[in-house]
């Protein structure tokens, strides 16, 4: 299946460990705490992991969305609230700067939207090549094949994986038309962070049109050209195309989870 958009990812480039997990709030009765569990998460995982901590944590009910386009937060209760971004206990271990709350405490009202967008936004620069669609590629999972005396054949898995295929190519700094290939004065750079996360096998997010962002698939890097089980990867320049400073990863594999 052909692709004629371009697409996009959203990664959150740090785990939830104990130097970002804590939110400071107020419900009026003075500071509470939450603590985030410790994880690495989706953007959208992570709208999830802030309600259950703060639900846990306070008597309110809190409702914790995303606004997917411009990657903001926004976190509702019931009833009026603290965020402490500024002043609370914890503030310099806390989860704000991950989810785009900065600067100042937001208080008085029910319901905050971060300032900043969360997470990073990856926009490949050309059309993704050769991509194999979610149901294309399906693998059945330590499968066993057993035959009966009777010449009766019966599979044995634990469940299927199913995958999502591309090329990623057309990488540069160099000044394109925009519209075949994007401009990105800092598209090697962005490749090469894009890159370095999803060979941690961290989870983030792939949407096969960057204009439609409620359309998406949670995955993790399960393949690259150069390492079988999605940990390293080579950009290289295609001299061989007489294309000097344009550079390709090749054919990325990625497990739907």
């Amino acid at each position: 299946m052909a692709l004629d958009t371009f697409s996009k990812f959203y990664y959150i480039n740090q785990s939830i460990d104990q130097s970002n997990q804590n939110i400071n709030f107020d419900e009026g009765g003075g500071s509470l705490l939450a603590q985030v569990a410790v994880g690495s998460y989706t953007i959208s995982e992570l709208a999830l992991a802030i309600k259950t901590a703060m639900d846990a944590s306070g008597t309110l009910d809190y409702t914790v969305t995303l606004d997917r386009d411009n990657r903001l937060f926004t976190i509702s209760s019931t009833a009026p609230f603290d965020l402490l971004v500024a002043t609370g206990a914890q503030a310099g271990s806390s989860i704000f700067p991950v989810i785009g709350f900065t600067v100042s405490d937001r208080t008085g009202f029910s319901s905050y939207v971060g300032n900043e967008p969360s997470g990073v936004e990856y926009n490949p620069q050309f059309i993704l090549q050769s991509y194999v669609a979610p149901g294309f590629h399906q693998e059945r999972i330590q499968p066993t094949v057993n035959e009966a005396a009777s010449g009766v054949i019966e599979v044995v898995s634990f469940g299927v994986r199913q995958f999502i295929s591309m090329d990623l190519m057309f990488i540069t700094n160099n000044p394109m038309d925009g519209k075949v290939i994007k401009n990105n004065i800092n598209g090697i750079q962005d490749a090469l962070d894009f890159m370095e996360f999803a060979t941690t096998k961290a989870p983030l997010e792939f949407m096969p049109d960057e204009n439609n962002s409620s359309l998406f698939y949670k995955v993790f890097l399960d393949k690259t050209p150069t390492d079988g089980d999605g940990l390293g990867f080579v950009l290289s320049e295609e001299t061989g195309n007489n294309l000097r400073d344009i550079y390709k990863i090749g054919r990325l594999r990625w497990r739907i989870i």
